[in-house]
């Protein structure tokens, strides 16, 4: 069965446009700093601005490679004081010039307003089972589990293919909290100890850019039809799309799994404006709280 995104983004999106028709500021506005040449984050910035506007919501771009670090803090702490700044995205990578300062720029974001949850706060938060927030991209991931009635994951072996704080560790937790056993490769896995993984594993996900990783090699006995692949980022092979999985052999053995392209990477900035909902809930806590 072929895993694709396209319906799982029309649900998000109904959602999300009903949470912003009711509780957002009419003048509201999402903040995106884009401080590098990178191509893929100005593509991915624009989707950004066209799904805000379709959102009901203004955009607002900083658009800056040779910022300075006293330049893009500057722009954060003006957007953390400005209440119709609903949220702000720092579009990562940054810049060459800019790595050394990524944590610090990233943790000057107003934590209720880091849609992207990669202020530590919210991680530990979620950690601690106080709040429950997921960044976009593995949230994209679950939301198209459950669309599809995949994501109970009670007594499951889970392997999760990479250790980003952008994807493979709040995906581990998410795991973990849904009661799943839970494994997490990385670079150093040997290659004997990652073919056992996939073989045992009940839901394999990759999101490494290493363009063919998981090949018809690793499953000896090719019957993997009770198997769950998700395929997060994409790569380009002979011109095209393509993922770190060859998915149409995969689906030919009846596999269920996300095609590249029009899989999981569509999903995320749906689930980015989803989030929204999430940091309302997060912000009465917070409120209360205090």
């Amino acid at each position: 069965m072929l895993l694709y995104g396209k319906p799982v983004i029309e649900k998000l999106f109904q959602e999300t446009v009903a949470w912003v028709t009711e509780h957002a500021p009419l003048d509201a506005y999402v903040a995106l700093l884009l401080a590098s040449n990178d191509y893929a984050s100005g593509v991915y910035v624009t989707k950004k601005q066209k799904y805000a506007k379709r959102c009901g919501l203004g955009s607002e771009l900083f658009n800056s490679p040779e910022a300075t670090i006293d330049d893009v803090l500057k722009k954060i702490d003006q957007r953390n004081n400005d209440t119709a700044c609903v949220w702000i995205v720092v579009q990562l990578p940054l810049g060459k010039h800019l790595k050394g300062f990524q944590s610090q720029i990233l943790h000057a974001v107003d934590p209720l307003k880091d849609v992207d949850g990669l202020w530590w706060a919210l991680f530990w938060l979620t950690i601690a089972q106080v709040v429950n927030f997921i960044p976009a991209t593995p949230k994209a991931t679950y939301e198209l589990l459950d669309y599809y009635d995949l994501g109970n994951l009670e007594g499951k072996i889970v392997t999760m293919i990479w250790q980003s704080n952008l994807m493979g560790k709040p995906f581990v937790l998410e795991a973990m909290r849904r009661g799943a056993t839970v494994v997490s490769t990385n670079s150093r896995t040997t290659p004997d100890l990652f073919k056992t993984l996939i073989q045992k594993s009940d839901l394999i996900v990759t999101a490494t850019w290493v363009v063919d990783l998981i090949t018809p090699e690793l499953f000896d006995d090719k019957d993997i039809s009770g198997k769950v692949i998700v395929d997060v980022w994409y790569g380009i092979k002979n011109w095209k799309a393509c993922g770190d999985t060859d998915w149409q052999w995969l689906a030919d053995l009846w596999a269920s799994i996300t095609p590249v392209p029009g899989g999981v990477w569509p999903v995320t900035v749906a689930c980015l404006f989803h989030n929204f909902i999430a940091l309302h809930e997060i912000r009465l806590w917070w409120v209360l709280w205090l």
